[in-house]
């Protein structure tokens, strides 16, 4: 397997835990009831957060271009 090959599975798999934890987070928000609404904001501040995170990482990379000469 080449390595932008594995870079691409890579990054998918990052895309895919990004949608995942974005729709925990969603679900966590709405259907929990939460007592302490400190309690909900830090959760939703830490999973954005890493979210946010997968998300870079799902981006691809772009490298500079050779040289000419």
């Amino acid at each position: 397997m080449t390595r932008t090959r594995k870079a691409e599975i890579r990054r998918a798999a990052y895309a895919y835990a990004a949608r995942e934890l974005d729709a925990i987070r969603d679900w966590e928000t709405s259907e929990r009831h939460w007592p302490d609404e400190d309690e909900r904001e830090e959760f939703e501040t830490q999973v954005s957060r890493i979210v946010a995170e997968l998300e870079s990482k799902a981006q691809p990379t772009t490298t500079p271009a050779p040289a000419a000469g």
